[in-house]
């Protein structure tokens, strides 16, 4: 029970992690501090679900492995593992798509590289450290290492490339409020969120950030938008 409890924990602890990750690479492409913001009630239900993929990348991996036929014996692991993930060869892969995505660029590149940059950074901590060793021993215990280095990579990633799409205006919601006369002259008013009773706006033209309390008897309208669709010219 005492066992289960401390998975329970943990997964718990884990998915806050990748839940501040994500909101790290969203909140910080507009220098917010959204934490200060935030209630402990909401950053507990941001991290429901990450949580719930870790459980579902867990039941994957552990799916895989055993379709794979890959038995948790060192000797078996060792042939294995040993031809397929070879420390030097996903070094040098990862490497190379890192290179490759940077040159591409694009808000998109965030959350492309969180693939490599994890892939590289779990080859070390299985590679190197004794008191990782016990790792190319137990299948599902490399999993596990995988999937704790590559969900707060592909979080921090996410975060940032939607983030950067509503910065660049290629996709984002737009945002009117029934209410708020001081707001009605803006006509790019773009929705970053809300966090306790705040709403969170990017004016579009004068690249401003906007902080306004939510009202009870106050209507916000949210339109799906981007650039490209704006400047279309209508028939």
């Amino acid at each position: 029970m005492s066992k289960l409890l401390g998975i329970i924990t943990t997964a718990l602890a884990f998915s806050l992690v990748v839940a501040v990750c994500y909101l790290w690479g969203f909140w910080g492409t507009f220098d917010i501090d959204i934490m200060y913001y935030l209630d402990l009630s909401e950053l507990i239900v941001i991290s429901a679900v990450p949580l719930l993929g870790i459980c579902v990348m867990l039941v994957l991996c552990v799916s895989i492995s055993s379709i794979l036929n890959i038995d948790g014996t060192a000797g078996a692991n060792a042939s294995v593992l040993g031809s397929f993930l070879k420390p030097e060869l996903i070094y040098s892969l990862s490497l190379l798509a890192i290179i490759i995505i940077v040159i591409i660029g694009g808000p998109a590149q965030w959350l492309l590289l969180a693939i490599p940059f994890a892939l590289f950074l779990t080859t070390f901590i299985v590679a190197n450290g004794s008191t990782f060793n016990r790792v190319l021993e137990n299948r599902e215990l490399f999993f596990v290492v995988l999937i704790a280095t590559m969900l707060p990579s592909l979080a921090f990633g996410y975060g940032k490339t939607q983030g950067l799409q509503i910065e660049t205006g290629s996709r984002f919601q737009q945002a009117a409020f029934s209410n708020k006369p001081e707001l009605g002259n803006r006509v790019d008013l773009r929705y970053l969120g809300k966090a306790g009773e705040n709403i969170f706006l990017l004016d579009g033209m004068s690249r401003e950030l906007i902080i306004t309390a939510q009202q009870d008897n106050q209507l916000l309208v949210l339109n799906k938008a981007s650039l490209q669709q704006e400047t279309i010219p209508s028939e």
